[in-house]
């Protein structure tokens, strides 16, 4: 009997195959082993692709003949790892899909929020160790290629940066336009440039 799929909407379930619940059924007899794969998340995610790709081959030799194809499921910045992984040489034919949970496909604008005020008042554990201000959480981001990977893109909405006063009022032109590159993360003359310098400065150390 098929499956109603109401959650895709009317014009994309029109489009996909009904599921049909004895096929369901069916599949529940396959053997569907479950592993993980660990990624330093301040690496560029070209290091953890490539760390998940070897974790793929592994398993696929592991198991042979039984294995032509895994399904990868993702979480946050994981799904990052994932893609890149899929447009490596020969790896996306050992890819049968992937399901991802809150990928930043095309960024993050809280990672921006992050550098300039921490993570105190967003998540007290993940504060304590990225770092609970704006300060802390700067250095390790400056240092760390991942990190910035997970900032928007020109490919996320233009004006997600914004600031508005006490009263609820704008209180300076939305940004980026057009290039949060140019605009945002590489200003030296704007208080919304990404990085305050005196930041990377070791405290009493050498800059």
């Amino acid at each position: 009997m098929p499956i109603a799929m109401p959650g895709l909407g009317a014009n994309l379930a029109a489009q996909l195959p009904s599921i049909i619940s004895d096929e369901l059924a069916a599949r529940g007899g396959y053997r569907m082993p479950v592993h993980a794969c660990g990624y330093n998340w301040l690496d560029s995610n070209e290091e953890a692709a490539s760390r998940l790709a070897e974790r793929i081959n592994e398993l696929m030799y592991q198991y042979g003949r039984n294995c032509q194809q895994v399904i990868l499921v993702t979480h946050s910045m994981g799904g990052l790892v994932a893609r890149r992984c899929g447009q490596l040489p020969g790896m996306a034919d050992k890819i049968a899909g992937v399901v991802h949970g809150v990928m930043p496909a095309i960024g993050a604008p809280v990672a921006y929020r992050r550098c300039k005020v921490g993570m105190r008042d967003e998540d007290p554990i993940a504060g304590a160790v990225i770092g609970p201000t704006g300060q802390e959480v700067t250095a390790v981001f400056a240092q760390a290629p991942g990190a910035l990977q997970l900032l928007p893109t020109q490919d996320y909405a233009p004006g997600w940066l914004r600031l508005i006063d006490e009263r609820g009022a704008p209180a300076m032109p939305r940004q980026p336009v057009k290039d949060p590159y140019e605009e945002i993360y590489l200003r030296r003359d704007r208080w919304w440039g990404l990085l305050r310098e005196e930041w990377l400065a070791p405290k009493d150390g050498d800059p």
